[in-house]
């Protein structure tokens, strides 16, 4: 899951503000996470950046924005719950552009997570998610979303506590039907298909936590973003 916390800060003068980003990871987190899956890496979370920059909790007067793909991508061996395997996958891999940047190793590739995403959202405080590559999916006639794990019988909805346990997880999947039409050009809510809101619609509610999804990335270009109306 990548996620980005961003934050604005007071800075003395009134009306002048500050944006602080913190942009990795928040599963390669020591602390948050398993610590036999990556090397030890810290201060991926939210609260890094307060420790990080030293700064008082005070100051924080804005917003805590992750970033999610709309549907997940991950490198190196562990357990992978939604992986996509076969075909599928290639494509993708393929359309998303999903190879290592520097090393061009394939990426795994997968369906949206929202245990994962979930967590992520409540250990970082998230007010808003921007939901970046939706435009990946457009060619699909399902859409497939990891709403919940099951574990021996009982249903979870966030990410157990041991590599073991989430090793054994099935995923309790929901389809949502596809929209099937190119949505790189769209640039306003509501031109998107209505399979694509209510895709993303479904996805926040899901989230909940009170994070709204209030930017969609539609394409690669810095200007192929979506904002959702009322979410900021």
């Amino acid at each position: 899951m990548s996620a980005a916390s961003v934050f604005v800060l007071g800075q003395g003068k009134e009306g002048e503000k500050e944006r602080e980003t913190q942009c990795s990871s928040f599963f390669k987190k020591l602390t948050f996470f398993f610590l036999s899956l990556k090397k030890q890496i810290h201060h991926r979370q939210f609260s890094g950046v307060i420790s990080g920059l030293g700064l008082s909790p005070a100051k924080i007067c804005g917003c805590v924005v992750g970033v999610a793909k709309a549907y997940t991508t991950r490198v190196g061996a562990g357990p992978y719950p939604t992986e996509i395997h076969g075909d599928l996958a290639e494509e993708l891999r393929a359309i998303g552009a999903e190879y290592g940047t520097t090393t061009g190793r394939p990426r795994r590739v997968g369906w949206l997570d929202v245990p994962a995403l979930r967590y992520a959202a409540r250990i970082n405080g998230l007010t808003h998610i921007n939901l970046t590559k939706l435009d990946v999916l457009s060619h699909l006639d399902v859409i497939r979303v990891g709403a919940a794990y099951e574990l021996d019988g009982k249903r979870l909805t966030s990410v157990p506590a041991s590599i073991a346990e989430l090793e054994r997880v099935k995923v309790v999947y929901e389809d949502l039907p596809g929209w099937k039409s190119d949505i790189s050009g769209v640039r306003e809510w509501g031109a998107l298909p209505q399979e694509a809101r209510d895709y993303v619609a479904r996805v926040e509610e899901l989230v909940g936590c009170g994070a709204k999804c209030a930017w969609i990335g539609v394409g690669p270009g810095r200007d192929a973003i979506v904002t959702q109306p009322g979410t900021v």
